[in-house]
């Protein structure tokens, strides 16, 4: 304690190594937000309706996403800076690491004052499929040229940022090494590389939950008032990394028009029966790692008379309501589901929420029924933000997310997943007795998942089978 009050009264901990790393992407986390009003001055007009709160939501969330594209930009600097040996407080070293930040952050804020004006033309963040656009393209760099002299003033603007981000980068100091005790050193070093490492990692995937995938382009809308809100959270750089390794679905024509494929098949149907819409309310359920196997009244017909399934409720429902035998597959993962269930959209090669085609405005059960004057709710016991699914929900159209921040009791936590399902199905319906009517509400399932465990009180009450998700 009284190494470090000293270091304190001397303020040599402003040169500490580590307040110079934070101080640094500190620095870029500014600039991108900067980066983020310049593109909405830009681009004012296709965001109208703007309000304070409306751009307040847009830049915190756009800090998750800032924080990301930042740590995967300067991995290589921030590795430089911790790994836990004497050569890092070097001269030369030193300089090299600075050039290193320079250039990269000099590309980053590039990509984004480029976007800044080719976002009329595509009404979306660019993503690496611009290089497909391009490729064929033999004049490539009489068009680069042609581009810079156009937009002169967005490379006036860069070069403004990139002055700013070498002034003030210059200003931060490194003084070092601050301890003088070699064991101290390197054990203290090899500690802080670690955490440091696990911090980095989690801010790259956006969170530190188990169930929290590394969040991707459609994540943004959980900070859209305003579907091309999306846009204004993202940051090109964010964009370009996390599509780098996605498939671009390419557009395929089987027909030669509309009327052509008509002839064969028309997923517009109308009504014969009545024109007259009536406002019921409507419950969609969605269940994890459901299948058909599991089901009696589908086996006992099909291939053994003698099954006797696992789900006898469902069973008994099958019965006296509109059941489907067979069916095609719309997805295969958790993260199909609500883009298959909801907005008709398949996965085709890579689930749509990762696709680059997930910033794109839908059309879906909840926003078709909120036209209608119905309220629309969404319930996921997960923890929320988990699955990129609170963020689809907003883009969808729902009125409300209720996730495991809403339920507010974590004993009931599993632990992994979220809610158990017995106990966020109670809250499910208690919720939508108080809603007002007509109402549409969606709830998706979490607790048949790996490693298909079950509360206490459940414990060797349902027999077991062959799988263990059998048990659930």
């Amino acid at each position: 304690m009284s190494k470090l009050r000293q270091l304190v009264n001397e303020g040599r901990w402003r040169g500490n190594i580590y307040v110079f790393l934070a101080w640094s992407l500190l620095l870029m986390m500014g600039l991108y937000s900067v980066c983020r009003i310049i593109f909405y001055l830009f681009n004012q007009d296709f965001f109208t309706g703007m309000s304070l709160a409306r751009f307040g939501k847009i830049m915190l969330g756009g800090f998750r996403f800032d924080l990301s594209a930042i740590l995967y930009l300067n991995s290589l600097f921030i590795l430089l800076l911790i790994i836990p040996f004497s050569f890092r407080f070097r001269n030369g070293y030193q300089s090299v690491v600075r050039y290193i930040f320079i250039v990269l952050n000099a590309i980053g804020l590039a990509a984004n004052m480029a976007d800044t004006m080719y976002y009329p033309y595509t009404l979306r963040r660019t993503t690496l499929s611009v290089l497909d656009q391009f490729k064929n393209e033999k004049n490539g760099w009489g068009l680069a040229f042609s581009f810079l002299a156009d937009y002169w003033y967005a490379v006036v603007c860069w070069i403004v940022l990139v002055a700013i981000m070498i002034l003030i980068f210059r200003r931060i100091k490194i003084q070092g090494p601050q301890i003088s005790n070699r064991l101290f050193f390197y054990c203290g070093g090899t500690v802080s590389m670690v955490l440091i490492v696990g911090l980095v990692v989690a801010g790259m995937r956006g969170g530190f939950g188990e169930s929290t995938r590394p969040i991707t382009l459609s994540n943004a809308a959980q900070y859209a008032t305003n579907p091309k809100d999306a846009n204004l959270v993202l940051n090109t750089p964010f964009a370009v990394m996390r599509t780098a390794r996605t498939p671009v679905i390419s557009r395929v024509d089987y027909f030669s028009s509309d009327e052509e494929a008509a002839k064969v098949f028309t997923p517009v149907h109308m009504p014969r029966d009545s024109s007259i819409f009536i406002k019921k309310n409507v419950v969609v359920i969605i269940l994890e790692s459901f299948s058909k196997e599991f089901f009696g009244v589908y086996n006992q017909a099909s291939s053994d008379p003698s099954y006797k399934g696992h789900t006898p409720f469902l069973d008994s429902l099958i019965g006296q309501s509109l059941a489907f035998r067979h069916s095609f597959a719309n997805g295969r993962k958790s993260i199909d589901a609500m883009p298959s269930v909801i907005c008709s959209i398949p996965s085709i090669e890579v689930p749509y929420v990762l696709s680059h085609y997930s910033g794109n405005k839908v059309n879906s059960l909840a926003g078709l029924l909120r036209d209608k004057g119905y309220y629309t709710a969404f319930f996921h016991g997960a923890p929320n933000g988990s699955m990129g699914f609170q963020a689809f929900a907003n883009s969808c159209g729902f009125h409300d997310y209720f996730g495991k921040d809403e339920y507010n009791h974590d004993e009931d936590y599993d632990g992994i997943w979220g809610i158990w399902d017995h106990k966020f199905l109670q809250f499910y319906a208690d919720k939508m007795n108080s809603f007002q009517q007509p109402f549409y509400t969606n709830f998706f399932s979490v607790s048949s998942h790996h490693p298909y465990n079950l509360p206490e009180e459940f414990q060797g009450k349902f027999k077991e089978g062959v799988l263990p998700i059998i048990k659930q």
